[in-house]
C-alpha cells in the first residue's frame, strides 16, 4: 500500500545528506532535489521510498481538509502571499464556485486534470447557498436544545490592563 504526505521541511542534513519530513512525522533520506515545502509526495508503506510526488503550482487538484470548506475538492486558481499572517489559496470546484482557504488546510490529490483522468466528478462537492445554510441551520438547532436560549445581554465589559472591570 501507499500514503499520501504533505512535505513539511527540506534540509540538508550531516554530511550533505538531504532530507525531507512530512505533515505526519516521517522523515525520507535521498528526496528527489525537485520535492519542496507545501508538496505531496506518495510513499511505499512496506519500503518507505518515495514512489512519486506532486508540486505545489496552480490548476493542480486539492481536497481542503480543514476549515468552513473541509471536504470540497477543486483546482488551485491562485495564490497569495502575506508576510506575517497566513498565505491564502484561491480553489475553484467543479461547479465554478472559487473560494479561498489558508495555505496548511489542504492536501494536493493529482496533477491538473487531464480529460482521462481517474478523477469521478461526483466527489466534487459544491457548497449553494441553501445547502450553506441548512448546514449553519442544522448546527445551531442540534448545539441548542428544544427551547430558544436567551437573547445575550447588551452590556459589554472590557477588562483593563490591572484587572478592574470597565463598563
Amino acid at each position: 500500500g501507499y500514503k499520501l504526505g504533505k512535505v513539511s521541511r527540506v534540509w540538508v542534513g550531516l554530511k550533505g545528506i538531504p532530507y525531507c519530513s512530512t505533515h505526519d512525522g516521517r522523515t525520507f533520506r535521498y528526496p528527489h532535489p525537485d520535492i519542496a515545502i507545501n508538496d505531496t509526495i506518495r510513499f511505499d508503506l512496506k519500503t518507505k521510498k518515495i514512489l512519486d510526488f506532486v508540486k505545489f503550482e496552480t490548476g493542480n487538484l486539492v481536497m481542503v481538509s480543514g476549515g468552513r470548506n473541509c471536504g470540497r475538492i477543486g483546482v488551485i486558481v491562485s495564490k497569495e502571499k502575506h508576510p506575517g499572517t497566513y498565505d491564502i489559496v484561491h480553489i475553484r470546484d467543479s461547479a465554478g464556485q472559487t473560494f479561498a482557504t489558508r495555505l496548511g488546510t489542504f492536501s494536493l490529490l493529482a496533477r491538473s486534470l487531464t480529460p482521462g483522468s481517474p478523477f469521478p466528478a461526483t466527489r466534487v462537492s459544491a457548497l449553494t447557498s441553501t445547502t450553506t445554510a441548512s448546514f449553519a441551520w442544522r448546527r445551531t438547532s442540534s448545539a441548542s436544545s428544544t427551547s430558544p436560549s436567551p437573547p445575550r445581554s447588551t452590556k459589554r465589559f472590557v477588562s483593563s490592563r490591572h484587572g478592574h472591570l470597565l463598563k
